[in-house]
Parts: C-alpha cells; structure tokens; sequence
C-alpha cells in the first residue's frame, strides 16, 4: 500500500456511509482501490496497531 486519502461520509439511502481510496502499487504499476463502510473501519483499526507506517499488501 503505497497511499490512503483522508476518510469521506456520503449519505446514500438515508445511512451515512464511510469512503477511502487507497493506492496499491508493484512493478507493473498502480491501482487505486475505493473501500466503504465496514472495510474502512477494519483499514483503520489494523492501521492504527501499526507503528512502522503503510502495511505491506502480499
């Protein structure tokens, strides 16, 4: 994982619904990914156990 934006909220269908892009890069290039709700929530937990940066995506 080479990049995250800033958290987002959109209302869709009367709920408020969390929005990250992240960046996933190797050798062929990169590939920009959008998770929602409870897959951001997961992103920011196991992101904020880490303290050696970006985790590595294999």
């Amino acid at each position: 994982m080479t990049g995250i934006s800033a958290e987002r909220e959109y209302v869709r269908e009367g709920k408020i619904s969390k929005m990250v892009i992240i960046e996933l890069t190797d050798d062929s290039g990169k590939c920009e990914c959008a998770l929602f709700g409870d897959y951001v929530d997961g992103l920011n937990k196991k992101m904020g156990k880490s303290s050696y940066g970006l985790p590595i995506v294999v």
